[in-house]
């Protein structure tokens, strides 16, 4: 039986390595043969092509390894996918406030009108002509009112919330 091992370790090796290109996984793969071997070795006398034999466990234990891989493979793509949909709206919730946090700092150092200005169209989501029309001013006010304090906020917010929280949105939508 040692002689078998002697005479078949490297060819096994040199076999199983030629597929999976490592040599630790070759090398781990190898004793897995090897153990398969001793495991049989009640069935060394029915073996008319020893060759055949050894190499023919070597390619089974091959294709374990590679079937092996592909559902790890495939479970961790599962993992990964599950874990990406359910901490997007987290992490898009926790952006967001701080992102909307630090606009509310900025705003409160704005005149009243721009601040009034700023949260109906930011925030509420109204057009210079709504805005134009509740506060009783021109549209081209408003539009004034509107870039003034845009401008004043872009200075004041802190630019790593500005950038992660449009990157952000760029990821999720």
């Amino acid at each position: 039986m040692e002689k078998i091992i002697i005479s078949y370790r490297n060819r096994i090796f040199g076999f199983l390595f030629k597929y999976v290109k490592i040599q630790s996984e070759a090398e781990d793969l190898t004793q897995d043969v090897l153990i398969r071997i001793l495991e049989n070795k009640d069935k060394f006398s029915s073996v008319r092509d020893m060759d055949s034999y050894i190499l023919t466990i070597a390619h089974h234990i091959l294709v374990d390894h590679f079937k092996k891989l592909a559902k790890d493979k495939e479970y961790k793509e599962k993992v990964w996918e599950t874990m990406q949909l359910s901490d997007r709206p987290v992490l898009r919730k926790v952006y967001q406030n701080n992102f909307l946090e630090n606009v509310e700092e900025a705003l409160v150092d704005l005149p009243d009108r721009q601040q009034i200005v700023f949260r109906m169209s930011r925030l509420e989501g109204l057009s210079m002509d709504e805005i134009a029309q509740k506060l009783n001013i021109s549209p081209y006010t408003v539009k004034n009112h509107l870039a003034e304090a845009t401008r004043k906020i872009k200075h004041r917010v802190k630019p790593e919330y500005f950038l992660t929280f449009f990157f952000m949105l760029s990821q999720f939508f």
